[in-house]
């Protein structure tokens, strides 16, 4: 399996398993949007081609009103990503961000 995976109420937290760039590139492409996730992506290094294929997952996510957040081990890689999906530092702030989405999207 590519992905540890844990439900919670509101949303599924992953964690990949893989660290291989083509085995990230297939766990990510098995995602899909049916739900609110949060990604512990804190042991991913992002190659360009992982990042368009993470913006892309996001974008679906966010076509289908669905929250899609990843958690970054550094501030660096957060204001790398930040122009491309949803990045946070730590995964209470990721539980508050999704929160404050579903919250916006009920208004």
């Amino acid at each position: 399996m590519s992905w540890s995976i844990q439900k919670e109420d509101k949303y599924t937290l992953y964690t990949p398993e893989v660290t291989a760039e083509n085995d990230l590139i297939h766990a990510f492409k098995l995602l899909e949007a049916s739900a609110h996730k949060i990604i512990d992506a804190r042991s991913i290094s992002f190659t360009q081609s992982l990042k368009n294929l993470v913006s892309g997952v996001y974008e679906t996510h966010a076509e289908e009103q669905k929250s899609f957040i990843l958690v970054v081990k550094s501030k660096e890689l957060m204001e790398e990503l930040e122009e491309l999906f949803i990045v946070v530092p730590t995964l209470s702030e990721a539980i508050d961000y999704l929160y404050m989405e579903e919250l916006e999207r009920s208004v």
